[in-house]
């Protein structure tokens, strides 16, 4: 059993391979850092409490599960104060036998799927990171005509992150000079957004993300976008592409990666692009990758959604370069050790 396994994991990682270009990362260099103007309340962790709890199962995650983990995680379900005093919901994936772990940050895709993300954070667990799978307020894309509604959650989602790191701060188990941050899609926007606004977060990275918010939104043939674009144009009379740029860019500059790009070490991020991606277009990635300094950047022959085959091999390799960022830093500060 373990030959066939290994056979049908070498071939799928061996196809994607293949079909894929990629753009080395530019050495690290001095570059001009733009403040973080990003503010939150900070979390003293004793509000935080742990269940354990069944995680989702369905076929995708057992395919994965079957092939591609590689080491053991406890599953809870974590309840932890927002910055308005109600409960928040988070998914801790811990991997047995903790000691000096490196910690990670999932964001959510835009849609009400968790598999994704979840996916993510249990190939991250495995391979030896306590992760950290956020929920997120519903994006009310499909019946809002308000940018600045989707601005105000999007800006909530990252304080909520920015609180599970106060959080991993306070863990014995966990070395809290390695916290990295991941995403598929807006949860690749966030995840990049994350790591430009706070400092403590080590590297990232990021698959089919992109920078320029107002852009990526216009430019979108997702039709739920589409809609909301058109009605945010109709309420506010704009006309043109740059109308709603121009209306949109002050709402979002909090939330946008590009705002705090130069604030992230591009040897210490890897991007991962579709093509094909009618979504987010590969352009907004360009933008993007530009900004962040011109780090290690995938291209896969691919649309949005039709990356699946490619989402192991990419994750994959995204870990891959999180553990090389990381070996180059300290380990004295483990406080468990």
């Amino acid at each position: 059993m373990e030959r066939e396994k290994a056979f049908v994991r070498t071939s799928i990682l061996a196809f994607a391979a293949l079909a894929c270009t990629t753009t080395n990362g530019m050495k690290g260099k001095d570059r001009p850092t733009a403040p973080s103007h990003h503010t939150y309340e900070k979390m003293d962790g004793s509000g935080v409490v742990l269940y354990p709890e069944s995680p989702e199962r369905n076929i995708v995650l057992s395919f994965q599960r079957f092939f591609f983990e590689h080491g053991e995680y406890d599953s809870y379900r974590m309840i932890y104060p927002g910055e308005d005093g109600r409960a928040q919901v988070a998914h801790l994936r811990m991997p047995t036998h903790p000691s000096c772990l490196p910690a990670a940050i999932v964001f959510p895709i835009r849609g009400r799927d968790t598999y994704v993300s979840e996916a993510l954070a249990r190939l991250l667990a495995s391979r030896g990171y306590a992760t950290v799978r956020l929920e997120r307020g519903a994006l009310p894309l499909r019946y809002s005509s308000d940018a600045q509604e989707v601005a105000e959650i999007l800006s909530q989602a990252l304080s909520d992150a920015r609180r599970i790191i106060d959080w991993f701060e306070t863990r014995p188990e966990v070395n809290a000079k390695r916290i990295v941050t991941a995403g598929v899609s807006l949860g690749g926007i966030m995840g990049a957004t994350l790591a430009g606004i706070d400092e403590r977060v080590s590297g990232g990275f990021f698959i089919m993300p992109g920078g320029g918010l107002p852009e990526i939104l216009y430019d979108s043939e997702d039709e739920t976008v589409i809609g909301f674009v058109r009605r945010v144009m109709n309420r506010r009379e704009l006309r043109s592409r740059s109308d709603f740029i121009a209306h949109a860019e002050p709402l979002t500059r909090e939330t946008d990666p590009l705002t705090y790009a130069s604030r992230v070490d591009p040897r210490h991020v890897l991007l991962v692009s579709a093509r094909f991606d009618s979504v987010i277009h590969e352009e907004r990635t360009r933008v993007l990758w530009e900004g962040l300094g011109k780090p290690t950047w995938i291209r896969v022959p691919s649309g949005h959604v039709s990356i699946f085959p490619f989402f192991w091999w990419a994750a994959g390799k995204g870990i891959d370069h999180l553990d090389r960022v990381l070996l180059e830093g300290e380990t004295e500060h483990c406080r468990a050790e």
